[in-house]
């Protein structure tokens, strides 16, 4: 398969996906007063953004180890290119427990 086509299929999926859950995930206005509430806003749409690419990164990766056939070089680049990925998710996925941690620090402290 040709790399552009599979790079455009997995574009196209992750926007698929993040338009279906964008109805529940919008539950503030943007544009709030409140410095906090944007803060948050923000930080819950980087921290999707980053785990699709983790994501996307881990697909490819897989694909090159797969088509690698005999080429050792590539799937040695593919097997590196998972494991940096999943490294990426585990930081991705700590990053937002540690955000809900604070926050509930925060709402217990009012």
């Amino acid at each position: 398969m040709n790399k552009k086509y599979l790079l455009a299929t997995c574009f196209s999926l992750m926007f698929l996906a993040s338009t279906c859950f964008a109805a529940t995930s919008l539950s503030i206005s943007f544009w709030s007063n409140d410095l906090a509430t944007i803060l948050g806003f923000i930080q819950d749409k980087l921290l999707v953004v980053l785990g699709s690419i983790c994501v996307l990164m881990i697909i490819i990766g897989g694909g090159m180890y797969m088509t690698a056939k005999e080429d050792a070089a590539q799937a040695k680049n593919g097997m590196t290119t998972v494991k940096v990925a999943l490294i990426g998710l585990a930081i991705v996925l700590a990053a937002a427990m540690l955000m809900n941690f604070v926050a509930s620090l925060g709402s217990a402290a009012k």
